[in-house]
């Protein structure tokens, strides 16, 4: 199974995210018609957060893609034509933000008791 979401960073309050890029070459649509579905839809995929575009290196050039949050994601593939390949896309997606929203969830305890250990530490150094 190919990775369709990712995070930045390892912190807690990380969103996940997938990219205009992913969608297009996973749904099998082209990643310019994505895009203008995303133009199109804009102010609706803004009400569930910010809309990020980033320059990223494709090959031997630049290309814009935009970020999505799960539920950008979910929105943008309902504007989209529901081929096989699309409706494959929209189970892969709704697992893998399944399983990485879980992973943040598992974290969370373990991040709670280091931070309380370091801190238990740091105040009986400093006494």
């Amino acid at each position: 199974m190919y990775k369709l979401v990712f995070l930045e960073t390892n912190c807690l309050d990380e969103i996940p995210f997938t990219t205009s890029r992913v969608i297009a070459d996973n749904g099998k649509v082209n990643h310019d018609t994505v895009k203008r579905i995303i133009r199109n839809y804009k102010n609706d995929l803004k009400k569930f957060g910010v809309l990020t575009l980033e320059m990223r290196p494709l090959k031997n050039k630049l290309e814009w893609i935009y970020k999505l949050n799960e539920q950008q994601s979910a929105l943008l593939i309902t504007y989209m034509k529901n081929t096989l390949h699309v409706r494959k896309l929209k189970k892969l997606l709704v697992i893998q933000f399944y399983i990485m929203q879980k992973e943040l969830i598992k974290k969370t305890p373990t991040r709670t008791i280091v931070k309380e250990t370091k801190e238990a530490l740091t105040n009986a150094i400093q006494s």
